[in-house]
């Protein structure tokens, strides 16, 4: 975990796995930075933004869903990839972005 004086409202996490135990991880990334905002307050799970870097997103009906909420969720040089749900995904070095990012569990 990294917090630069420069950037006080960011949380800059490296070498991310998240998931759940037996099961291929939902996230593996070389780093998340989470960009926090006043919102915080009120809803803890929400933030401004979360950037993904440099790994892979698997989200299928099973894996666990990420537990955060965002006003915007960036890929940058990502893996995506939904083989088991009803969007049957796949794709490689993927730059681009979800606004908002407002995931539901099932």
């Amino acid at each position: 975990m990294d917090h630069r004086f420069s950037a006080p409202s960011h949380i800059v996490l490296e070498n991310v796995t998240f998931g759940r135990d037996g099961q291929p991880a939902t996230l593996v990334a070389k780093s998340v930075d989470i960009a926090l905002s006043s919102r915080q307050l009120t809803e803890p799970r929400h933030v401004d933004t979360i950037l993904l870097e440099n790994g892979t997103l698997n989200l299928t009906d099973q894996t666990a869903p990420l537990p955060f909420k965002a006003d915007r969720l960036q890929l940058r040089d990502m893996a995506f990839n939904s083989p088991n749900s009803e969007w049957k995904l796949s794709a490689q070095r993927v730059n681009g972005g979800v606004v908002p990012w407002s995931p539901e569990s099932r």
